[in-house]
C-alpha cells in the first residue's frame, strides 16, 4: 500500500466515524420535539429522554471503563 493510498484511507475512514457519532446525537435534542409534534405529553417525553439518559449511563460508561480495563484492542491504523 503506498502512502498516498493509506492517507486516503484514512481520510475516509475519518469521515465515516464522524458521520456515525454525529448521527448517534444528532437526534437526541430533536426527539421531544417529534414527541411533542406526535401528541405525547410532558410525562412521556421526559420518561423517553431519561430512558435515553439511563441507558447512556448504564451500558456505555461501564462498558467504556470495563474496555479500558481489559486493554484487549484493535489497532487498524
Amino acid at each position: 500500500m503506498t502512502n498516498d493510498t493509506y492517507k486516503n484511507y484514512k481520510i475516509l475512514f475519518s469521515v465515516i466515524i464522524i458521520l456515525f457519532w454525529f448521527s448517534l446525537y444528532i437526534y437526541v435534542p430533536q426527539l421531544s420535539n417529534y414527541a411533542k409534534e406526535l401528541g405525547a405529553s410532558y410525562r412521556l417525553i421526559g420518561l423517553i429522554g431519561s430512558a435515553y439518559g439511563f441507558s447512556q449511563t448504564i451500558l456505555r460508561i461501564p462498558l467504556g471503563i470495563l474496555s479500558d480495563k481489559l486493554r484487549n484492542r484493535k489497532n487498524s491504523f
